[in-house]
């Protein structure tokens, strides 16, 4: 056989095999979703990928199981939306890549027979150390949006954070919740005080128990993976918005704002910025107008979480977005010892980032936080099945956790220290080659 026929055979081979339902099968099982095309687009082997698909959410075997479903319902301009990260996504991507640098220091000879995995937070005891982030405009990802989210939380017991550009009103998701002292919510201000201070009214009267402040969003960050995934969706904005949301420009935010709920009967006729920084000067203000505890969201520094504490915050939630915002290049979960340090225990902390499995909730706690929050795998669940979607969520994230607790031996939240993890090395990687 000549050089040519050997060559010919070669890419014939290799055309069989980009084309085969089995590469596609293992394309699809791809562990973070593809923000912006479709995982399973090559048409020819679409009816193989989506007989794999989950049919309820007892049949999602991880949280990447309704991640394929959410996808495949979720219209692609909100499913960019909801995957996309800041510039090139490379911030996001190492939010969750990050964790696969962290290893787990199993421990024997101890009775983890039962484990008991409630923690304390801002003196109420809760049943898992798993809380909701917030996320804003879930209508955009499924009809009951908020509802749905609010009721799988109430069902498990599990605190929520609730967005002002949540695409549901405070009341009903305080209802849904069943205790809405394990609603918290999260306030964007504007750069209106007075709007402010209504929302925040509003959110106490619900009975919500913690006020939050988002510190990262001065400006909006660069999402071209969102404008590039809103181009492939043939559906006009205006028939989801009342402008235009993938615009590479300012939106009004009189109308970005009237489609939200929480800002129905407020005077927007002012507000000529929807971005506002977060500054002590501003939470000074707040604070003298609620009883509820305020937290301050987006903290990776150990310089701010020294500010925070030195001012009377009560909690420092460490987050960089989901790498919405600046493409810092360090992970969320990198930022946490260095605040945990210079918090020094005095205050609680909440972490969010890339947490997408059981394990995942287990590496934050050892390194430092009190609590761990999941933001677009909740509506992965949401997407894919509604509020029993969410429920599945929690149900498998809880369950990793507490089956990690037993096998490596914890059997309490409190017995998950620092010593349980340690980041892996180059030395480390070159020593088990």
């Amino acid at each position: 056989m000549s050089t040519g026929e050997i060559d010919a055979r070669r890419r014939q081979l290799v055309q069989y095999l980009l084309t085969s339902p089995l590469v596609a099968l293992l394309a699809c099982r791809d562990r973070e979703p593809n923000p912006i095309v479709p995982p399973h687009a090559d048409g020819r082997a679409l009816d193989a990928v989506e007989q794999t698909l989950a049919a309820s959410p007892q049949d999602a075997l991880d949280l990447f199981d309704l991640a394929d479903v959410a996808q495949k319902r979720i219209p692609p301009a909100h499913w960019a939306s909801l995957s996309s990260g800041s510039d090139d996504d490379h911030t996001m991507k190492l939010n969750s890549e990050a964790f696969g640098r962290i290893q787990i220091r199993a421990r024997r000879l101890i009775d983890t027979s039962k484990v008991d995995a409630s923690i304390d937070l801002l003196g109420r005891k809760l049943a898992s150390p798993i809380v909701l982030s917030p996320l804003s405009g879930q209508e955009a990802y499924h009809p009951d949006g908020e509802l749905a989210t609010a009721a799988a939380a109430g069902k498990r017991g599990h605190l929520m954070t609730l967005s002002s550009l949540a695409s549901k009103d405070i009341k009903s998701v305080a209802k849904a919740i069943g205790d809405p002292s394990r609603l918290w919510f999260q306030c964007y201000p504007t750069d209106q005080l007075p709007i402010a201070l209504e929302l925040i009214k509003r959110a106490e009267d619900v009975g919500c128990s913690v006020l939050v402040f988002t510190a990262d969003v001065p400006a909006r960050g660069n999402r071209e993976s969102l404008i590039r995934g809103a181009r492939r969706d043939p559906r006009p904005c205006l028939s989801c918005h009342r402008d235009n949301p993938a615009a590479q420009g300012p939106r009004k935010p009189q109308v970005f704002l009237s489609e939200f709920p929480l800002y129905d009967h407020l005077d927007l006729t002012q507000v000529k910025t929807f971005f506002r920084p977060i500054t002590l000067e501003l939470l000074a203000k707040i604070r003298a107008s609620t009883k509820m505890k305020i937290g301050v969201k987006g903290i990776v520094t150990a310089e701010d979480a020294r500010i925070c504490v030195d001012n009377g915050i009560d909690l420092v939630w460490v987050s960089n977005h989901g790498g919405r915002q600046e493409n810092s290049g360090i992970a969320s979960i990198e930022s946490l010892s260095e605040v945990v340090a210079a918090v020094g225990g005095k205050l609680p902390i909440v972490f969010d980032g890339g947490v997408r499995r059981g394990t995942d909730v287990f590496k934050a706690l050892a390194l430092g936080a009190t609590a761990v929050g999941i933001g677009r795998p909740q509506v992965w669940g949401l997407g894919a099945f509604g509020a029993a979607g969410v429920d599945r969520v929690l149900e498998l994230l809880q369950l990793e956790l507490t089956k990690t607790m037993q096998i490596v031996g914890t059997p309490s939240i409190a017995a998950i220290t620092a010593d349980r993890v340690r980041w892996r090395t180059a030395t480390l990687e070159t020593n088990a080659i």
